[in-house]
């Protein structure tokens, strides 16, 4: 099964990377400057789980560490 969106996702993927000349820290340093120059844009992990309290509650991708690990210990027999 092919999904577009995935698709044009993977197709903008390639174009950044080629423009960057395949250079990890190329695009690195061009993300950091998109941060620098629209810091009205970066959104958060907290802005996240305040506006989406629910969605975020629990799940592994989006609890800190030290939650990560305190949850960790109290599972152990």
């Amino acid at each position: 099964m092919q999904d577009p969106i995935l698709e044009e996702l993977y197709e903008i993927r390639e174009q950044i990377m080629e423009e960057c000349g395949d250079d990890f820290d190329v695009l690195m340093d061009q993300l950091q400057h998109v941060r620098e120059r629209y810091p009205d844009r970066i959104v958060t992990l907290e802005q996240m789980r305040e506006r989406y309290p629910e969605k975020f509650k629990n799940h592994p991708t989006f609890v800190e560490p030290a939650e990560v690990a305190s949850a960790n210990s109290s599972a152990s027999p």
